[in-house]
């Protein structure tokens, strides 16, 4: 009988219509488009009612010109307000123009997911509607979301209460495997941890501890002034421009010095305790010491995986403390941070600090309860632009230029970006004297070509943010402010610390119809190829803009091409195998239901391209998987300013395991 009352409210809405709707003479047609969809959950079919659905048109192209980031679901712009559905999962969208649509879900205990996407987190399809026509066919799928669960015991067994567990997801960025903090949870009376609402995917967890050192006159010194305070004083600037806090003075009282614990203010042992401190040191699932030596535990939807217990121990603590200089004075009122050397496992910098501390107004610094290893000591203060002056001229509040345009971002800070990294070997005796040396940042200068059509106009091209992205593809705080072009072209970004670099333009600032074709240095393409800053600035960058725009398209055969994932990759494999794909040169789309697709705004050059089933597990960011796709894909040219059209077969997953 439910089966029947279904079936009649779907031929209802799929052919009833209203008045208001009838054609009159001499009169446009209201929009009379339809679309008829349940949630349901992937594994089951079974209708998930409550779930939020939104609809909207498919959002802009975004993908970042140069930066090493992972390609994810893009939710687009709403268009009618979202509605709930039904307890059968069911929603409908009524009175719908001709046009491409994409629909999103939310439902709580789910993955957030799209219309056509074959997994977790995996690239959605667009339905495009005829004038007037009525879809009653569309399924959303999404996942159930997982746990994870254990105990925290200490040294002898016994429960730690209150202390915060972290989950770390395995994901992949400049070429490496490496771990992004998701959600956490607190051990209750019992030690008992639960984290639930996991996306299905790999993890470990672990406790994570950091130590925070601040002196007590430096915390009297700032309390209660914003850096965004034009009346800050200097001292509060520099602290929010090195990444540097000094929000409290609770914690472990030591001398004139303040201890403080990321994980629980009151983690066992981590007191005074015959003249020196006892520190617990982080810790992995599995005993161990970092994530990357850390058991793993894969997630399916829906699981609950009990028993991931953990064990802290304490360990000695040593103080660790000296002096940073600057070439004209003490580093005063900066931001320091000791990051183990195995850091770089982690996507973010700041999740992998073990210790935090502030130097003072002659530049001393401490660091207390510092467990013995290898770490990096770093400093970077990055100077951000003061506030722009109000602009003459405003529309609804907002300030304008000449011809209305907006007024250009402020230039880079003429102030030297300030850095150093100074490795330190911690054992189980205290480090009073170490110094530590802080280097001028080092700069990128060069000038704007054109490819194409006239240049954009001078207003266009000021609002473009150059910066530079790590070629290992990982996140950290603080940032430098973007570089910007001015009206002859040229263009200087802010310091940096010496390494490896990916030159990249903020996504959002090119003109419109304007993409980056190349940044070329020395004869290489640093768009692609990193650019090295060792000592000295770099100046002979000549970046190249073109209204060009290339792209690779084409047909997926096969009885389930409407599920086909398209992958795109360069085929020099040097482009990818040390730092993994850069995003520019990366597309991984859907198919649309009828096997087509299109991978926009490519560069030019050489490419594998290869269709694969959108159920299967694909890792585009993942250089191993790539080399897997590689003897399977169709190797293909995109020319400059050009379309290349290809066909392609859906590819068994056995072919590329």
């Amino acid at each position: 009988m439910r089966r029947t009352v279904v079936g009649l409210f779907s031929a209802a809405v799929l052919t009833g219509t209203s008045s208001a709707s009838q054609a009159i003479p001499g009169q446009a047609l209201a929009p009379s488009g339809l679309i008829l969809g349940r949630v349901v959950e992937a594994d089951t079919g079974d209708g998930i009612g409550g779930a939020m659905v939104t609809l909207g048109g498919p959002p802009p192209f975004a993908a970042s010109a140069g930066e090493l980031v992972r390609i994810g679901l893009a939710l687009p712009p709403t268009s009618p307000a979202p509605v709930m559905t039904t307890d059968g999962g069911w929603f409908v969208f009524r009175n719908l123009s001709a046009g491409p649509y994409v629909i999103t879900a939310a439902a709580a205990g789910y993955v957030d997911a799209a219309f056509g996407q074959g997994r977790p987190e995996g690239p959605g399809q667009v339905i495009t509607l005829r004038g007037g026509e009525k879809r009653g066919d569309v399924i959303v799928r999404t996942w159930k979301l997982a746990s994870i669960s254990g105990t925290v015991v200490d040294e002898l067994g016994e429960p730690v209460v209150g202390v915060s567990v972290r989950s770390l997801r395995r994901t992949w960025s400049g070429g490496h495997a490496r771990f992004d903090a998701d959600q956490s949870a607190t051990t209750d009376d019992r030690g008992m941890y639960r984290i639930a609402g996991l996306a299905p995917g790999f993890y470990t967890v672990g406790v994570m501890v950091r130590h925070d050192t601040v002196s007590v006159p430096v915390v009297m010194a700032t309390a209660g002034v914003s850096a965004r305070d034009p009346d800050a004083p200097e001292s509060v600037r520099l602290l929010s421009n090195s990444g540097g806090s000094t929000s409290s003075a609770a914690g472990f009282h030591v001398g004139d010095h303040v201890l403080q614990h990321t994980a629980n203010s009151s983690l066992p042992r981590t007191a005074p305790v015959g003249g020196r401190l006892e520190s617990i040191r982080s810790t992995y699932f599995a005993g161990a010491d970092t994530p990357g030596a850390a058991a793993i535990v894969p997630l399916a939807p829906g699981d609950d995986r009990q028993g991931i217990d953990l064990t802290v121990r304490p360990v000695p603590g040593v103080t660790l403390g000296g002096i940073v200089r600057a070439a004209t004075g003490p580093g005063a009122y900066l931001g320091l941070s000791l990051v183990p050397a195995t850091g770089h496992e982690f996507q973010s910098e700041g999740v992998a600090e073990a210790a935090t501390s502030v130097t003072d107004g002659e530049g001393r610094f401490t660091f207390l309860g510092v467990p013995g290893g290898e770490y990096l000591l770093k400093v970077r203060m990055f100077p951000q632009p003061p506030p722009q002056p109000r602009a003459a001229t405003t529309v609804g509040g907002v300030g304008v230029g000449r011809r209305g345009a907006p007024p250009p971002p402020p230039l880079p800070p003429s102030q030297p970006t300030l850095w150093a990294v100074t490795p330190v070997s911690v054992g189980s005796t205290d480090i009073t004297d170490l110094e530590v040396q802080l280097r001028r940042g080092l700069r990128a200068t060069g000038r704007v070509e054109f490819a194409g059509g006239p240049p954009p106009s001078a207003d266009a091209l000021q609002q473009v943010g150059i910066r530079l992205q790590s070629a290992e593809g990982r996140t950290s705080s603080p940032i430098p402010a973007d570089g910007r072009v001015l009206p002859d072209h040229t263009f200087m970004t802010s310091g940096y610390p010496a390494g490896r670099y990916i030159v990249s333009i903020r996504p959002g600032t090119l003109p419109k119809g304007w993409s980056l074709l190349s940044a070329y240095s020395g004869g290489r393409d640093v768009t692609t190829d990193p650019l090295t800053l060792e000592d000295r600035d770099v100046t002979d960058i000549v970046i190249t803009l073109t209204d060009r725009q290339s792209e690779l398209s084409g047909t997926v055969t096969g009885v389930d091409a409407g599920q086909a994932e398209v992958v795109v990759f360069p085929a020099d494999s040097s482009a990818w195998r040390e730092i993994g794909a850069v995003a520019r040169r990366l597309r991984d789309v859907r198919a649309d239901e009828s096997g087509r697709f299109v991978a926009p705004e490519l560069p030019p050059g050489e490419y594998f391209v290869a269709a694969l089933p959108s159920t299967m597990p694909i890792e585009p960011m993942n250089p191993a998987f790539l080399a897997r796709v590689v003897p399977a894909a169709t190797r293909v040219t995109v020319p400059a300013g050009g379309r290349t059209d290809v066909q392609l077969q859906l590819l068994a997953p056995e072919r590329i395991r």
